[in-house]
């Protein structure tokens, strides 16, 4: 018999800490995008080249692509699928454990 074991509840545990992780991250990637859509247009009587070329520099590095608020949402789908995998296994070993149970019951019914 193998020593490994399966802790159903730390495994649910580790979830809801990744979950948690991931909510702070879509909180600071929504605040990010607010930021981008902050960042004001020149609106002097002649548009201002230089404000304008910052704006768009802004929006690159802090933007959805290939900025800052893509790596949060890069980050974010790695979690989410973390947490799907966590569960998926946390799911299986609970069938498995079922399983077990159902064979032991019909191994001690039929012997008995």
């Amino acid at each position: 018999m193998s020593d490994f074991q399966v802790d159903l509840g730390a495994l649910r545990n580790v979830q809801d800490e990744l979950s948690t992780y991931r909510d702070q991250l879509r909180r600071h990637a929504h605040a990010a995008q607010e930021l981008i859509n902050s960042v004001p247009h020149s609106t002097a009587p002649k548009p201002d080249p230089v404000a304008n070329q910052m704006r768009r520099e802004y929006r690159s590095l802090a933007g959805s692509e290939t900025g800052v608020r893509g790596l949060l949402e890069d980050y974010i789908d790695e979690l989410d699928d973390m947490i799907d995998l966590l569960e998926d296994t946390r799911r299986a070993y609970s069938a498995g454990d079922l399983n077990a149970i159902e064979q032991l019951s019909k191994a001690y019914g039929e012997g008995h």
